[in-house]
């Protein structure tokens, strides 16, 4: 996981159009050898495996601009939540989709939860009408998060809940 996430940092702090297949596999090459892994027993393999979500990553971005991803803040009462996604694309139209990107497997609970409804609060307040994706890449998918109004509201209660309850002592 280590590789695959130092490289996707890598690539998402440059624009799409810059991380060519040659550009992927050079960053690649360099976060895989100087890691432990490529002096494993199954560096091979494990180098097929970490490539092929690198791989997906670059094409999962292909034909999109970007721009650097900033703090996104949900105030609730008592605090704020801070979120910060790891990419911001940008559709042709200039419409935004902010990302997590994953380098395991989607849960069940993955677009329905607190910190997915924390980063579509505090996305889509920021900027109405953008879209929120967790990207998995072993599952080699681009899910949408889009939880509906009320369900977001009753969430973003839920998020003051538990803030409120952390700033007490109590970690839920």
């Amino acid at each position: 996981h280590d590789v695959v996430q130092d490289v996707v940092k890598t690539l998402a702090a440059r624009p799409p159009h810059e991380a060519d297949e040659q550009v992927v596999a050079e960053v690649f090459a360099t976060a895989f050898d100087s890691h432990a892994l490529a002096s494993h027993g199954y560096a091979a393999d494990f180098r097929a495996i970490a490539l092929s979500l690198v791989v997906y990553f670059a094409e999962s971005r292909k034909g999109k601009g970007s721009v650097s991803p900033e703090t996104l803040t949900l105030a609730v009462p008592g605090g704020e939540i801070v979120v910060t996604p790891d990419e911001v694309l940008l559709d042709a139209g200039g419409g935004r989709a902010f990302r997590r990107i994953r380098s395991g497997h989607q849960s069940s609970r993955a677009t329905d939860g607190l910190a997915a409804a924390a980063f579509q609060l505090a996305a889509t307040d920021l900027f109405p009408g953008c879209r929120v994706e967790l990207v998995y890449l072993p599952d080699a998918s681009v899910t949408p998060v889009q939880l509906n109004r009320n369900v977001l509201e009753r969430r973003r209660g839920k998020v003051a809940e538990a803030l409120g309850q952390i700033a007490a002592g109590a970690f839920p």
